[in-house]
C-alpha cells in the first residue's frame, strides 16, 4: 500500500501491530508556500456565522480556486471542489488555492469507524473543546479524551485537509495555498488572517 496520507496508527487499527511492516518516506519539502492561518476554526459553524468569508478571503488572496464545504458550495456559490471529492483532482496543480474549512465529522462517523473495526473505545464517549497535540503542535480543539476515537478523528481531518491542499501539487509547482483552519499540517507557515476581523 503506497499512500500519501496514510498513517500508520490506522493500518494498526485494521490490520494488527504484527501484521503490517510500516515504512514511512522522509517528507520531501514544498517547493510550493503552504500558509496555514490557524486563528479561526473555520468550522461549518463559524462560516454559517460569517457566511461572506468567501468573498473576503478570495479579495485578500486573489487566489484562483476555493476548496470547502459541499453545504457552502451550495448556499454561498463556491464553484469549485468541495470536501470529499478531491481525490485525484489534477486541474489545480500549480495554481494558487485557498482551502477553508475544518472537515469535522458528528461524534457517531468517528464511532462506527472504530465500530466497524472491532476497536475498544469508550461509546459514551464525547468530543469537547480541550488542548491536544499533534504534528508537534499543541492546541485547543474539540475532540475526544479516547485515545482511539482522537485517533481516528485526526486520520480522517487531516487526510482530507491533506488531499484538498494538495491538489496545487506542492511538490512540484511554485504556487501557494491558504489553509483557514485550526488544524495543524506539516510544513504549514503557522499565521495569524490577514484578512478584516471575522471573530472567534
Amino acid at each position: 500500500m503506497v499512500s500519501a496520507t496514510i498513517n500508520q496508527t490506522i493500518c494498526e487499527y485494521c490490520f494488527g501491530k504484527n501484521n503490517i511492516t510500516f515504512h514511512g518516506c522522509k517528507k520531501s519539502r514544498y517547493k510550493a508556500t503552504l500558509n496555514q492561518y490557524y486563528d479561526k476554526s473555520m468550522s461549518r459553524g463559524f462560516i454559517n456565522k460569517a457566511p461572506d468569508i468567501f468573498n473576503r478571503t478570495q479579495r485578500w488572496s486573489g487566489s484562483e480556486y476555493t476548496i470547502t464545504f459541499k453545504r457552502c458550495r451550495e448556499k454561498y456559490g463556491v464553484e469549485d471542489l468541495t470536501f470529499g471529492t478531491t481525490a485525484g483532482c489534477d486541474f489545480m496543480k500549480g495554481c494558487n488555492i485557498d482551502v477553508i474549512g475544518t472537515p469535522h465529522q458528528p461524534d457517531w462517523i468517528y464511532k462506527l469507524f472504530a465500530f466497524s473495526m472491532g476497536l475498544d473505545f469508550n461509546r459514551y464517549a464525547r468530543s469537547k473543546f480541550q488542548q491536544t497535540e499533534h504534528n508537534g503542535v499543541r492546541f485547543w480543539f474539540p475532540t475526544f479524551e479516547d485515545k482511539t476515537l482522537r485517533d481516528i478523528q485526526f486520520y480522517l481531518i487531516e487526510s482530507e485537509l491533506e488531499q484538498a491542499v494538495g491538489r496545487a501539487r506542492l511538490l512540484r509547482f511554485d504556487c501557494t495555498v491558504n489553509l483557514f483552519s485550526n488544524f495543524p499540517l506539516l510544513q504549514a507557515n503557522y499565521l495569524i488572517s490577514e484578512y478584516d476581523d471575522l471573530g472567534r
